[in-house]
């Protein structure tokens, strides 16, 4: 005579089975779900990552350039005063006349 599966109203033991059962379940559905959410966060990180390099390169850049502009600034003031000075010179000398001649 084949033996009767025990239900859970008939065992107080298989009803304790059954609830660890449901709880694995729920708890390994929970892990699923929260791997799954752990991987969209790590892409998200790995994005905010990507986007602070390319930020870190455009101030880079950007500090390059400034350097670049202070060098030619500097180079022109020089430029401006040797000019200022042999201008300065030229009308010591009388070379240049600084009378203002109207058009």
């Amino acid at each position: 005579m084949p033996k009767k599966k025990a239900t859970a109203k008939d065992d107080p033991q298989q009803e304790i089975l059954e609830g660890i059962d449901a709880v694995g379940t729920i708890v390994e559905e929970d892990l699923d779900y929260l791997r799954k959410r752990l991987s969209e966060i790590q892409e998200e990180i790995s994005k905010i990552h990507d986007d602070i390099r390319a930020i870190k390169v455009d101030q880079k850049g950007l500090e390059n350039n400034q350097l670049d502009i202070l060098e030619t600034l500097k180079f022109l003031t020089d430029k401006l005063d040797r000019i200022e000075i042999r201008i300065a010179e030229g009308l010591e000398k009388g070379e240049f006349d600084d009378a203002v001649e109207p058009d």
